[in-house]
């Protein structure tokens, strides 16, 4: 998707920081991304323990990205 240069996203995250850990192939914490437009259409990122990302999209406002 291609945003025009006018508009704005912001990032919004429930953690400061992730790590990843090699050896235990763990993250720590988990947490999520919310990447949020100006016209309020949005794509959250779920990073779980296991260091997967599941990407959802508020009652599917963006094309390829299943509702959460």
């Amino acid at each position: 998707m291609i945003l025009p240069t006018s508009d704005q996203v912001s990032l919004l995250a429930n953690a400061g920081s992730v790590l990843f850990d090699p050896l235990q192939d763990t993250v720590s914490p988990t947490g999520t991304l919310r990447m949020v437009g100006t016209d309020a259409r949005a794509v959250h990122h779920v990073i779980n323990i296991m260091g997967r990302v599941r990407s959802s999209s508020p009652q599917a406002a963006i094309p390829g990205y299943r509702a959460c």
